[in-house]
């Protein structure tokens, strides 16, 4: 018989099997300690399937076999366990109030962090520097920045224009040699935001020193928008204040960018990027003073706030729009009044963050997560068929 006539066949045997593999490993992920039994009453499995594959991954060193539990009669119940010491990710969150990292398991614990010196990373030219013990099996990079998702490219960053030319997707995974992608941060911080909530459905508004939407759903984390999460610049108001960055007259960065908020709070600006930090802690120091009581001259921020929540209502449904970030949780009450005043025909659902996580490290947790879940989306090792090799 001639060989080539076996090719598709054989091609899709091991596309069936790369599917079971990956559904038992995501299953490892959503219920850890899972017995065999139960695996295949939930994968919907044959024995000997999910026994071939688990025998494999075990061998492989992606998962690890507890025996300590002995049923009533008979051998030990095994419970299945993803290989937590070995396999891990990391989550990198861009942006110029500094840079962070963060590393979690494969079960979504988190392990180390590290904050990184800014310009170190956007040199082209600068490798990444890696410890020779750290080793992961993918990685993410949060970036306040339009980009293609399919092709990867970063297209323009007005928040961090070194960006662009800086290729540090392409760096982190010559230091890793594993894969690196990017993600819009406000997604990042939504897909956080999920794994914590449990909620099958999150849009986050960033708030700090870029302004970011973002989605998670069950197909995974978005921008939301044309602008690939970036909606700084959305038209708010034609007479209000002209935006130092597009040129245009009341878009939102002009109302709530980091710069305009500290103007209207007074306080004092510094020339250049290094400064954003500060900037930024400054203007959370006076947000927490007024303690709820608005000056006049924060109304505009507010009312610009509250138009661009019904404006995102408009486009995903009357669904909870969380409002986020070291700026985003400190406006919620006087975004939440002003939409009162508004007519009712529409009623934007504001709420705070639910996670527990450090503020500085929500972003980088929520890409370490999307890092963990697009390695599990791709997972793929050989059965040792040859067929399965053509």
């Amino acid at each position: 018989m001639d060989m080539h006539s076996l090719l598709p066949a054989a091609r899709v045997t091991r596309h069936i099997r790369l599917h079971h593999q990956r559904l038992l490993m995501k299953a490892l992920s959503v219920h850890p300690g899972a017995s065999q039994a139960e695996l295949i009453e939930d994968s919907g499995l044959s024995r000997p399937t999910v026994g071939a594959i688990l025998d494999t991954l075990c061998a492989q060193g992606y998962v690890v076999r507890d025996r300590s539990e002995r049923a009533r009669r008979g051998a030990p119940v095994g419970h299945y366990f993803l290989n937590a010491q070995e396999i891990r990710f990391l989550g990198v969150d861009i942006g110029p109030a500094g840079s962070f990292g963060q590393w979690i398991d494969i079960n979504g614990r988190r392990l180390s962090s590290r904050e990184w010196g800014q310009p170190g990373l956007l040199v082209p030219t600068q490798a990444v520097q890696v410890d020779p013990d750290d080793t992961v099996s993918g990685g993410t990079i949060a970036v306040p920045a339009m980009f293609d998702p399919k092709s990867q490219q970063l297209e323009r960053s007005t928040v961090v224009p070194e960006l662009v030319p800086s290729r540090l997707r392409e760096r982190f995974a010559a230091a890793y040699q594993a894969p690196f992608h990017y993600v819009h941060n406000a997604a990042a911080a939504a897909l956080a935001e999920q794994s914590i909530s449990h909620e099958p459905f999150v849009v986050f508004v960033l708030l700090r020193t870029s302004i970011g939407v973002g989605y998670a759903d069950s197909e995974g984390p978005a921008g939301l928008g044309p602008h690939h999460g970036e909606i700084a610049h959305l038209p708010i108001d034609p007479a209000g204040p002209v935006c130092t960055v597009c040129g245009r007259r009341g878009c939102l960065e002009s109302w709530v960018g980091i710069k305009a908020l500290a103007h209207v709070l007074e306080v004092a600006l510094t020339i250049g990027r290094e400064d954003d930090r500060a900037i930024l802690a400054e203007v959370r120091e006076r947000l927490q003073s007024l303690d709820g009581r608005w000056p006049p001259a924060l109304h505009g921020a507010l009312e610009a706030l509250a138009t661009a929540a019904e404006i995102l209502t408009q486009v995903v449904g009357e669904v909870p729009l969380v409002l986020g970030g070291p700026i985003g949780e400190l406006l919620l009450t006087g975004v939440r009044e002003r939409i009162k005043q508004h007519p009712a025909w529409l009623s934007p659902r504001l709420r705070p963050p639910r996670t527990v996580l450090p503020e500085s490290f929500r972003v980088a947790y929520g890409a370490a997560l999307a890092a963990r879940d697009q390695w599990l989306d791709t997972f793929a090792i050989e059965m040792g068929s040859e067929q399965e090799q053509l």
